[in-house]
């Protein structure tokens, strides 16, 4: 599945991309259409990646 959401940092986040910004129950409506936990991850930057524990990978829920 392709997946629509790019996730940046707040920190890194620039005033041209404020109008792109999703709101919390936007991404999970992004997330219900992904098929594995996996594909969620894959697209995480890395420092949003790392402290995401083994068990939640396995579940989009626990995320």
């Amino acid at each position: 599945m392709h997946f629509a959401c790019k996730f940046i940092p707040s920190s890194k986040l620039t005033s041209n991309e404020l109008s792109y910004v999703l709101t919390p129950d936007e991404c999970i409506g992004q997330f219900s259409r992904v098929r594995s936990p996996q594909d969620i991850v894959r697209h995480l930057p890395k420092p949003l990646s790392e402290p995401i524990s083994i068990a939640a990978k396995k579940s989009s829920q626990s995320l």
